[in-house]
This record gives C-alpha cells, sequence and structure tokens, in this order.
C-alpha cells in the first residue's frame, strides 16, 4: 500500500486515497517498522498533561525544596549569604505569605474592603437598571406601549443617576485607597 498525502500524487498503479473517497481515519499507515510506532507512543506520554497538586502538597513541597537548598548551602560552608541573611530573607518570605494570605488587614485595608462590596453592589445594580431600559424600549418598539419606560424615566433622576456618580465616585475612591495602602505600606517598612 502507498501512503499519500493531501497534495496527492500517486504512484503509476496506485490510487488516491482522496479518489478512492477514504478518510484519513480509514488509512491505516500500513509496515510502519516496530521502533518508529514506539517513538510515536513515547512522544504522546511525554505530551500528556501534568496534573497541579492541591495547594497544600505544593506548600509541602516549596518548603521541602527550601530545606534542601538550606542543608546544600550549609555544606558550601560560607559560599552564598550570610546564615543572618538567610534568615532574614525567610521571615520575609513567611511574612509577606502570612499577609497575602490574610486579607488586606488594617482599618484602610477593612474600609476598601467594604467600598469595593459597595461597588460591586452599586455595579449589578446599574446593570439592572439598564436592563429595565432595554426591555422598556422594547416594549416601545413591539408593543407601542411605554409603561416600562415610563416608570424607568420616573426613576432616573432620583435612583440611577446617583447610582451611576456613586459607582464613579467608589472608582476613585477604591483607586486612591489602594495608592494609599501601597504607599503608606512601603514607608512603614
Amino acid at each position: 500500500m502507498v501512503l499519500v498525502t493531501r497534495a496527492c500524487r500517486p504512484a503509476p498503479g496506485a490510487t488516491c486515497r482522496h479518489q478512492a473517497g477514504l478518510s484519513n481515519a480509514a488509512v491505516q499507515p500500513a509496515g510502519l517498522p516496530a521502533l518508529l510506532q514506539e517513538q510515536r507512543r513515547q512522544r504522546r506520554r511525554r505530551a500528556a498533561p501534568v496534573r497541579a497538586a492541591p495547594d497544600e502538597d505544593l506548600d509541602q513541597q516549596l518548603q521541602a525544596d527550601l530545606d534542601r537548598l538550606r542543608q546544600r548551602q550549609a555544606a558550601t560552608n560560607g559560599a552564598g549569604p550570610s546564615a543572618q541573611q538567610r534568615q532574614q530573607a525567610a521571615a520575609r518570605f513567611e511574612g509577606s505569605r502570612s499577609s497575602s494570605s490574610s486579607g488586606s488587614g488594617g482599618a484602610l485595608g477593612g474600609l476598601k474592603d467594604a467600598v469595593d462590596k459597595l461597588l460591586i453592589a452599586d455595579f449589578f445594580f446599574i446593570l439592572f437598571a439598564l436592563g429595565w431600559l432595554g426591555a422598556g424600549l422594547a416594549e416601545r418598539s413591539t408593543l407601542q406601549s411605554t409603561n416600562l419606560l415610563d416608570a424607568w424615566l420616573s426613576l432616573w433622576q432620583w435612583v440611577f443617576q446617583p447610582a451611576i456618580g456613586v459607582l464613579m465616585l467608589g472608582a476613585l475612591v477604591s483607586g486612591a485607597f489602594g495608592w494609599a495602602k501601597e504607599n503608606l505600606g512601603q514607608e512603614q517598612r
């Protein structure tokens, strides 16, 4: 059997699989050496995705790697940072892990979290109002009725405009809190 690629030029006396009406799945490579088949199997095994370990396992693996690194550095005696520098680096690492996992921390962080939650609720309220407006416009164009649109317009000035203003102001305040937290955090260190 002769193997032919998509741009077929069959050998004299051979039939192209496209001309014969065969699909790619129906054509089996005939006579491939066992070595080539084994190489393909190995490539497939290597290309298999690696499953991610849970966070606890990852933390344990990282801690084990840090311990092995410290042992290797201790064995070199003096090649690398001093013991005091290593302890300071480990303390900074542990401190950054605990502060990042515990949340924002501090009064400024708690206030920023509250503002962020308010902004999320306000955002979804504005999406609801936008949906209401869209339904009112659809009702007016299809049913020639303006009940939904009239109700929406009566609330526009007193409800929806202030909600949009709160969203814009809250975005600025949240950004200012983030900037202050970042800059004040660096000055305190």
